[in-house]
C-alpha cells in the first residue's frame, strides 16, 4: 500500500505516504531516487560497487533507471 519505512540515524518510522509524495517534500540537493523502492540522502553514501549503494551497514539496489542521474548528482556533491 502507500506505508513507506524512513530509516534515520539510528532507528527508523513507518509513514502512511507514497514514497513519491514524500521524495517531493525532500531537499532535491540531498536526496535522489535511485530505485523504485528507495529514496536516499546522496551525502551519507559510503561507496558504489556495481549496482549496489553502501551506506553504512546496508546495500541498497541501483536500478538501471536510475543509474544515470543518480550518477551525475552524486559526482557534483
Amino acid at each position: 500500500g502507500d506505508y513507506i519505512k524512513v530509516y534515520l540515524q539510528d532507528s527508523f518510522l513507518v509513514t502512511y505516504k507514497t514514497l513519491k509524495k514524500i521524495s517531493e517534500e525532500l531537499p532535491k540537493s540531498h536526496f535522489i531516487q535511485i530505485h523504485k523502492s528507495f529514496v536516499i540522502d546522496k551525502n551519507k553514501v559510503d561507496y558504489i560497487e556495481g549496482n549496489l549503494i553502501s551506506i553504512q551497514n546496508h546495500k541498497i539496489p541501483l536500478g538501471q533507471k536510475f543509474k544515470k542521474m543518480f550518477l551525475e548528482k552524486f559526482n557534483s556533491k
